[in-house]
């Protein structure tokens, strides 16, 4: 892969990241001006809750620094995951601007992502099983 694909990868990823990571605070008015679109559109279909179900607010306590019960058991974890996302994004940013070795890099984010990827599919399975 060329390093201004990369590059440009890891803006639209770093990008995604911090839109979930602002989500719990953005939520809160996009429930006012969509209360209809903005809830869970698989809950309100079969009237079960998702496995993505209860991140927004999880992560909203987190970053609010308060305590509460967890309504997913993965928030936490995912919060670390997305969290390291945008470090690992920026620094791989970084480092491909000042042309650092961009095949360890690159092996380095496989791997992180690859971690992530299989925490999804897990929260998934558990949720149905």
């Amino acid at each position: 892969m060329k390093r201004s694909n990369y590059n440009i990868i890891n803006i639209v990823l770093t990008g995604l990241i911090i839109y979930v990571l602002l989500l719990p605070l953005i939520s809160p008015f996009m429930d006012k001006i969509f209360p209809d679109i903005w809830q869970c559109q698989y809950l309100r279909i079969t009237g079960r809750e998702c496995p993505f179900c209860g991140l927004t607010r999880d992560f909203r306590d987190i970053i609010n620094l308060t305590e509460s019960t967890r309504h997913n058991r993965f928030a936490a974890l995912f919060f670390v995951f997305c969290v390291g996302e945008v470090f690992l994004r920026t620094v791989v940013s970084f480092a491909i601007v000042k042309k650092k070795s961009f095949n360890t890099i690159f092996k380095i984010d496989i791997i992180y992502n690859i971690i992530f990827i299989i925490l999804i599919i897990v929260s998934i399975v558990n949720h149905f099983i």
